[in-house]
């Protein structure tokens, strides 16, 4: 029997990459959301002003510091514009709520998801409460953590 020998193989990898942000860029490659990272948040004056463009996201509330986030669906609550409902808020993976998100400093931020229509956000963000959209906002603790 005769040896052959096999060419080598180099490996390449990611280093220094937590895994929630492979998985934001996974989630930013299959394009269900609307994403932005931490080099279009700098940009931003405020937590506000981050949400303000995205397309259907309906922001309400008169200043930088007391707003909601809506989205088109159908909620229990009557404090709905438009026929919208509240946006289900997590930040670092946990249920929040609009007054959490204006309590973090806009430097904090690493990078923001916004599903509009709930069935396209990741399925453990995900209430069966109501169908309104999910926002996914992520610290820079969080999202730089290597687990």
């Amino acid at each position: 029997m005769r040896a052959v020998s096999l060419p080598g193989v180099n490996i390449t990898g990611r280093q220094n990459v937590s895994l929630l942000q492979l998985d934001y860029e996974q989630r930013r490659r299959e394009g269900f959301g609307t994403f932005k990272d931490s080099t279009e948040i700098v940009k931003h004056t405020s937590i506000r002003s981050i949400f303000q463009g995205i397309p259907s996201l309906v922001i309400t509330g008169i200043d930088a510091t007391s707003f909601a986030l809506f989205t088109p669906g159908q909620s229990m609550s009557t404090n709905n514009p438009a026929g919208g409902c509240r946006a289900n808020i997590y930040i670092d993976g946990f249920l929040a709520d609009a007054d959490v998100l204006i309590s973090l400093a806009k430097e904090q931020i690493a990078a923001v998801e916004v599903y509009i229509r709930q069935e396209f956000a990741p399925a453990k963000y995900l209430l069966l409460s109501n169908n309104c959209g999910v926002v996914l906002v992520w610290t820079k603790l969080e999202f730089n953590k290597k687990k």
